[in-house]
Formats: C-alpha cells, sequence, structure tokens
C-alpha cells in the first residue's frame, strides 16, 4: 500500500468538512455536535464494558489499562471543554472540543473490535 499515508487524512479532511461554522467565527458547539460527543462517549464505555473480558483474553491487561486510560483522558477532557464552553464560548475552546472529538472517534473510540478474532 504506497498510498497508505494518505489515511491520516481522513480525520482532518472529515473535521473540516463537518465543521463549517467554526471557521465563520461562530465558536458555539452545536446541539448535534454535543449529541454526536454523547452517543460516541456512551458507545465507547459499553464497549469497554462488553468486550472488557475478552481483551483482557487477548491482549493483556497493560494493553487493556493503557487504552482505557487514554480514552478516560479524553472522555475527561471532552467534559471539560464542554463545561467550559456553557460558561463561555471561545474559538480555542470549541476549536479544541471539536478536535478531540473527530480525532477521538478516529484513533480511540473502538480499539479493540478491530482486534477480536
Amino acid at each position: 500500500m504506497a498510498y497508505s499515508w494518505l489515511l491520516c487524512l481522513i480525520p482532518t479532511i472529515s473535521f473540516l468538512l463537518c465543521n463549517p461554522g467554526l471557521f465563520k467565527g461562530d465558536p458555539r458547539v452545536s446541539v448535534g455536535h454535543t449529541v454526536f460527543a454523547a452517543v460516541l462517549v456512551g458507545s465507547n464505555l459499553l464497549v469497554i464494558v462488553w468486550f472488557s473480558p475478552h481483551v483482557l483474553d487477548y491482549q493483556g491487561l497493560l494493553r487493556f489499562s493503557c487504552v482505557t486510560a487514554i480514552n478516560s483522558g479524553l472522555l475527561i477532557a471532552l467534559a471539560t471543554l464542554w463545561l467550559l464552553l456553557r460558561v463561555r464560548p471561545h474559538f480555542l475552546l470549541s476549536f479544541a472540543f471539536r478536535w478531540i472529538t473527530w480525532s477521538w472517534l478516529t484513533l480511540y473510540v473502538f480499539p479493540y473490535v478491530a482486534e477480536m478474532p
């Protein structure tokens, strides 16, 4: 796969296409994006709980702990940014919230599913 490095552009391109209001100066996070982030978090927690026995068997405790710690850190970052945006909308906070949501979706949310036999 000579062009497999192009796959890293998918999160960036999808982020730019799905967040046009952000670059027009609107720092508010839409209800749809908030619902999307909530569904993402709920799905992640469900996958961790549902697949944890299988992941522990196949990947081990260290891998499970590392991935769960990364997901938990991103969850805390999203929750903090969302609360700060509710108090005071700001471009950088909105950008960080949306970028973490998209990068989390493409990189970390369902790490176990692809590795299941």
